[in-house]
Order: C-alpha cells, then sequence, then structure tokens
C-alpha cells in the first residue's frame, strides 16, 4: 500500500498493548510531514476478551482493519483487510535522479486480504504466515503497466524476528538491544514476482549518548515501480527502509539494495534530546547518501520531532538542497466502558 511505511513506527508502538486489560483500547496517533507530503497516522487496537483483539488503522489514504484470535500455545489466527482508494503504492509522486518524473507517475487504487497465522517461541521469537489475495487497479500510465495489474494476484508472506531488546521507545525509533527481521512475499499472477526485505537494526546508550543503527538488504524478483520497495523519507520512525536526507519513496528499489543508517542522540534533559543523523543507499545502479540534524521533544506523552536535512544523489540534479522532515506521535489508552 501507498503509505505502510509511514504506519510501521506507529504501529510498533503496539507492543504496549500487552499492559492492557481486555477492558482497555490502545489510541495511536501521529503526523508526518515532509516536501513531498503531510500524512495522519491513526491506530487503535482493542482488546475484546482475553483471547481476541481488534486493529483499525488509517494512513493517509490507506485504510486497514485486523482480527486476532490468541491461542493458549502462543500462536494466533489474524485476517488482515488493507485498501488504498487513492494514491496506492505512492504513484502519485514518482522520482527519478532527484525530480519528479511525471511521465511515470500513476494513478491506482489497491486492496489487500491477508489471513493467516503468527507465532512466538520464548520471548526472543516470533514468525507470521499468510495467505494473500491483492489487486491494484492502475489507471494511467503505460498499457503495458496497466496489463500486468488489471487481475488480482494471489500468494503466501511470511515474516521471522529476533529481538533482544532491553527497553524500546517505539515513537522515537530507539531501542537498546539487538531486533533482526526479515519478510519474504511470493505471489503470482499475469507476472509473478518475489520480494525480501532483512534489517539488524541496534541501539545502545553511554549515560546521556544514545547511539543507534539499522543495515537494511533488499531483493526482489520481476518488480517495477509500483510494486518495489520505497526507500526514503527521514523520520526516525519510518522503518526500516528510513533514508535520511530524501523524501518519502524517491527510491524504488526493483532488484537489490542495501541501507545503511545511523544515529547519535544526546538527552538534554527536560525530555529534550538532540541528534545526528547519516544514511546510505547502494542498488538498482543508484548511490545516495544524506545526514541531518534532528530536535526532539518529549511532554506528557507526546513526541515531537523536526529536522534539517541535505542528500546527495548520483546522477541528479538536485544535490545538497536541504529538505525538512517532521513528526508527532502519542499513545493514549481509554476503558472500553465509555464507549458503545
Amino acid at each position: 500500500m501507498g503509505c505502510e511505511r509511514i504506519r510501521t513506527g506507529v504501529v510498533a508502538a503496539l507492543g504496549l498493548a500487552t499492559v492492557a486489560s481486555a477492558d482497555q483500547r490502545l489510541w495511536l496517533a501521529g503526523v508526518y510531514a515532509d516536501p513531498s507530503l503531510a500524512a495522519p497516522v491513526v491506530e487503535l487496537l482493542e482488546e475484546r476478551t482475553e483471547r481476541s483483539r481488534l486493529r483499525f488503522g488509517v494512513a493517509a489514504w490507506t485504510l486497514s482493519a485486523e482480527w486476532e484470535r490468541l491461542q493458549p500455545d502462543r500462536r494466533s489466527r489474524f485476517l488482515t483487510i488493507e485498501a488504498a482508494p487513492r494514491n496506492a503504492d505512492a504513484g502519485e509522486r514518482v522520482y527519478r535522479e532527484g525530480a519528479r518524473a511525471p511521465e511515470l507517475e500513476f494513478d491506482g487504487h489497491a486492496a489487500e486480504l491477508r489471513a493467516g497465522w503468527r507465532g512466538a517461541r520464548g520471548e526472543r521469537w516470533g514468525w507470521e504466515l499468510a495467505a494473500v489475495v491483492q489487486s491494484k487497479s492502475i489507471e494511467s500510465g503505460e498499457r503495458e503497466l496497466r496489463d500486468r495489474w488489471r487481475d488480482p494476484y494471489a500468494g503466501a508472506s511470511g515474516g521471522l524476528r529476533f529481538r533482544r531488546v532491553a527497553a524500546d521507545e517505539p515513537l522515537s525509533g530507539r531501542i537498546e538491544g539487538l531486533e533482526l527481521t526479515g519478510t519474504a512475499r511470493l505471489m503470482g499472477g499475469e507476472e509473478s514476482y518475489a520480494r525480501l526485505v532483512v534489517a539488524l537494526r541496534a541501539g545502545q546508550r553511554h549515560g546521556a549518548l544514545h547511539f543507534g543503527q539499522t543495515v537494511t538488504v533488499v531483493a526482489g524478483g520481476a518488480l517495477d515501480r509500483v510494486n518495489a520497495v520505497l526507500v526514503g523519507g527521514s523520520w526516525d520512525s519510518g522503518g526500516a527502509t528510513t533514508l535520511y536526507g530524501f523524501r518519502y519513496a524517491e527510491f524504488r528499489l526493483e532488484r537489490k539494495g542495501a541501507l545503511v543508517a545511523m544515529r547519535m542522540d544526546l538527552d538534554a534533559g527536560d525530555g529534550w534530546s538532540l541528534g545526528l543523523r547519516g544514511s546510505l543507499l547502494a542498488g538498482d545502479s543508484q548511490r545516495a547518501a544524506g545526514a541531518g540534524a534532528v530536535v526532539e521533544r518529549s511532554f506528557r506523552g507526546v513526541v515531537a520531532a523536526g529536522g534539517v536535512f541535505v542528500g546527495e544523489q548520483r546522477g541528479a540534479a538536485r544535490c545538497c538542497d536541504p529538505i525538512y522532515a517532521v513528526s508527532v506521535g502519542s499513545a493514549l489508552f481509554s476503558s472500553r466502558r465509555n464507549w458503545f
């Protein structure tokens, strides 16, 4: 979907829901903006009973709903529905060599259904396996592109996670520990495709300083600009394909690539922190590097951050022009007794 990465950091905070009882709801809300977009993100997780939960979400033009049935053996069944009635796969803004490329942009909408199982082994390992059906309707662009996505696709997706984390600040994108995740997807249709994303995230605190980095590897087969892995965006909670100094979805990896993102934060007291950022990208004959500075303020459960970044891309007309990225996020518990 078009804004699935924007919501990644906010959805990660759903781990907070483990402290909620069956009569509570967890609200997560945020706004993300850079020169390419301004997107609201809202997530609601409700513990219906000790064995079931519901989740609803809005991320810009992407809507989602999920039902999950928990089982005693730390496994669960789930059903997820997502729909993007507009700007699916960020098609309204496509870039080439640092500038918008209107001839590559496309209008479209998408819907996806996933059903499967999740499980955990011990406190550190987790997995997910699901059947997937998706439909993408491309209403503009070249005929070859429209024909490829005319009919639905069906396939499977899977994920594996190892997590050894002592502290987690999901709204700030900081952890103390190590997290390794891998997601894969194999889809059959007019032109079958495959996609793999593996990310290693680590962080450590030394007094008032926090250091962190993320290394991400991407591989794909038969991808195009519709189903490519979207890379870009300078938000700390933007997920494994954050690339500081560049706009959201400024890069689309169709074959292979590697990213490295680094950060250093200084706790300045009274909820303020100052940070430096840097990142590198190499993939699909593209090379890019970016850096920036961030100011963050945490106050009564609200985390606000803003930064100025510069990026340089090989062969791009735009070089080192500063861009901004801002975000505001919050988490709130409420009682179901006050609701219908």
